[in-house]
């Protein structure tokens, strides 16, 4: 589980002032790592109880569906049925996305899929002009939602809390089309007293894995953080397996009330023992964290975690 170096490593790798190597923080020791994603699984039940999702994600997400019902022209009709409709190849999540380089960018490679770009920022979300229209500029900005091309939005939300809403609406319609889900730049946290901020050892790690996403696709500069993440995936495998979900304090809605043996993190468990790969196609650059690394020769890597039961 937990290996001794990475294959992605070479002999001299390339050094710029962006690099987070052993030098800038050490890699977790293992016990720690276990003791964080173990404790994130089994304490999920009291986070969900002590931690009500904040009225300022839930208007953005009740205004997004509403702006697809207006967009779609579903009138009276079922908003879901019409959203498979128009988006045949399912819905892709760009969580943490910024600026919304990375969704637009998603929205042109992905045509028939319904790609949605989720930051807490305002200001990142809207440093673009072409992201200051529909009034945002005259104090709506807590519910901000954008459309940026005919299959994308904009959504000014906090990421755990707009998971949650994504559970919460209508689980068996969210966890079963969820196409892509991506995590690109920049979390780390780079030192070991913030490692439960990162979100493998983070409490929402279980919700990202219950997001059920076809592929989970991680990129960072940080390559111990992505070697991280794919042992983290193990660690929930192993807990789930042996503890389960099946627990009186476990509700995360009709998912798992359905599913009490489920494990999350199964379907990803081939994936994640593959680990990290170093990027070498950078013929286009997603974010603007992916163009800074790139015009310094900073290498960056991806985590691609495929669902096998899909």
């Amino acid at each position: 589980m937990f290996p001794s170096a990475s294959n992605t490593t070479d002999s001299k790798p390339r050094k710029t002032r962006y690099t987070i190597d052993d030098s800038v923080c050490p890699p977790t020791k293992p016990y720690l790592l276990e003791a964080a994603v173990q404790k994130a699984c089994r304490c999920l039940p009291l986070y969900l109880q002590h931690r009500p999702i904040d009225a300022k994600t839930r208007q953005p997400f009740q205004k997004l569906l509403q702006q697809l019902a207006t967009d779609l022209e579903c009138g009276n009709g079922d908003l879901l049925e019409f959203i498979m409709t128009a988006y045949p190849s399912g819905i892709i999540l760009d969580s943490g996305c910024g600026t919304g380089r990375s969704t637009r960018f998603l929205a042109s490679e992905y045509p028939d899929n319904l790609v949605l770009g989720i930051d807490r920022s305002i200001a990142r979300l809207t440093k673009s002009k072409d992201n200051r229209k529909d009034g945002v500029d005259s104090g709506m900005r807590q519910d901000y939602v954008h459309r940026v091309a005919p299959n994308a939005y904009l959504i000014r939300a906090e990421l755990v809390d707009f998971w949650r809403c994504c559970i919460d609406h209508d689980a068996n319609f969210w966890t079963n089309h969820i196409f892509h889900h991506y995590i690109l730049y920049p979390n780390p946290y780079p030192t070991p007293q913030r490692l439960t901020q990162r979100w493998y050892a983070h409490s929402s790690f279980p919700l990202l894995l219950h997001l059920n996403a076809h592929k989970v696709v991680v990129r960072s500069n940080w390559e111990a953080y992505l070697n991280e993440f794919s042992m983290a995936v193990e660690i929930a495998y192993d807990f789930y397996n042996k503890e389960g979900t099946n627990s009186p304090t476990f509700n995360l809605g009709s998912l798992i009330d359905s599913q009490k043996s489920y494990n999350p993190a199964l379907p990803y468990l081939e994936s994640a023992k593959l680990g990290p790969h170093e990027r070498t196609d950078k013929s286009v650059a997603w974010t603007n964290f992916e163009a800074k690394y790139d015009k310094v020769e900073e290498r960056t890597f991806e985590l691609v975690l495929h669902h096998q039961e899909r």
